[in-house]
């Protein structure tokens, strides 16, 4: 479906049927908005939770600004978000096309009038000699330029709701957007958490048969040949056997038809620790199940928390830097330019001494 406005010299073109969020353009005139996701409908497949609102001002017949306010599809009603979950939305929005588009506070802000002033900080990275560090852009930083002997990858979380941080804004209970606590030995709190407001606790107690396993509610798409990383903190008891399981499919529908399961290595009991899975997409798996589990014990209880679970897609190499990316691997050394785009206003809350940080213990 398309709506199309038209007044003296501007158009305003606004296409909704796919589903799934895409990208805004801008040729100096004509606004086009390719397609704003869901809002309310009856959709189980992952990319279909990710929508916005596009609200859009026209004076005199000229598209003078426009803004994308980050939802979230949950249980079939969409809900604003705040903090890591409205950044996402709100880089995709940016990203996926060009224009004049700045991410700022959580929300996709158009410039149609070229006010926004662009901060540029150039910073050496340093990544390892083998296994790439992971590096994340703090919110509306991207990466500009690299220059250097390194090799690096831009890479953004499809998961998106591995903080297990209560953003959606008109809840006022613990949250758990989009995984499944449905059954016993699943917790969520602050007491969980490796660092923010919640995290999340699986446990077993002795004489158990069966695993304690965490996964979002639904299936993930993916494209067969695409690079992926797992990366997560944990905090296991003594005794603690978990382990991180990739379900891979070939339908959207059905059973999988092939696994990759890694165990988590504890290294030292009731100590945050980071674990990592690199791999790489099936040829001829299009969705991927993420499954968190704890192994029965014979004797005692065991506990084993989560938080900062981050499901990455990397692009090919050589993939043009915008926005749109909020992941960095990095093998290697080079400078780096990370930029950052601000409104008239905004410039007295621009910290230039932090676009970017490892991923803890990478």
């Amino acid at each position: 479906m398309t709506s199309i406005a038209r007044e003296a010299g501007a158009t305003l073109v606004i296409n909704h049927h796919p589903h799934v969020v895409g990208g805004l353009d801008w040729d100096g005139s004509s606004l086009v908005a390719w397609t704003l996701g869901n809002f309310v409908f009856d959709q189980t497949v992952w990319p279909t939770f990710e929508s916005y609102l596009l609200g859009v001002y026209v004076r005199e017949g000229q598209v003078v600004g426009a803004y994308a306010e980050p939802l979230i599809i949950e249980g079939f009603v969409p809900k604003g978000v705040t903090g890591q979950l409205a950044e996402f939305v709100a880089r995709g929005a940016a990203g996926r096309d060009s224009g004049p588009f700045v991410v700022e506070n959580g929300a996709m802000h158009f410039d149609a009038r070229g006010n926004a002033t662009r901060h540029d900080v150039p910073l050496p990275l340093e990544g390892g000699a083998e296994q790439a560090t992971i590096f994340h852009l703090n919110p509306g930083w991207w990466l500009s330029d690299f220059q250097g002997p390194g090799e690096i990858r831009l890479g953004r979380d499809l998961l998106w709701v591995g903080s297990f941080e209560d953003e959606d804004v008109d809840r006022e209970q613990e949250d758990t957007l989009l995984w499944d606590f449905g059954t016993p030995g699943r917790r969520i709190g602050p007491q969980y958490a490796f660092e923010g407001q919640a995290g999340v606790r699986l446990e077993r107690g002795a004489g158990s048969r069966s695993e304690t396993i965490l996964t979002p509610l639904h299936r993930i798409l993916v494209q067969p040949g695409t690079q992926l990383s797992v990366v997560g903190m944990v905090r296991a008891s003594e005794g603690t056997a978990s382990s991180v399981r990739l379900g891979w499919y070939p339908a959207t529908q059905g059973p999988s038809n092939s696994e990759t399961v890694q165990p988590v290595a504890i290294e030292a009991p009731n100590t945050w620790q980071p674990f990592r899975l690199d791999v790489t997409v099936p040829p001829d798996a299009v969705a991927v199940g993420l499954f968190l589990r704890l192994s029965p014990v014979e004797h005692g209880n065991v506990t084993a928390d989560f938080d900062n679970i981050r499901l990455i897609e990397w692009a090919p190499q050589g993939t043009g830097a915008t926005v749109l990316y909020d992941y960095l691997a990095v093998k290697g050394s080079g400078e780096a330019i990370f930029s950052k785009d601000l409104l008239p206003g905004a410039e007295q809350w621009l910290d230039l001494a932090h676009p970017v940080v490892p991923v803890q213990g990478k």
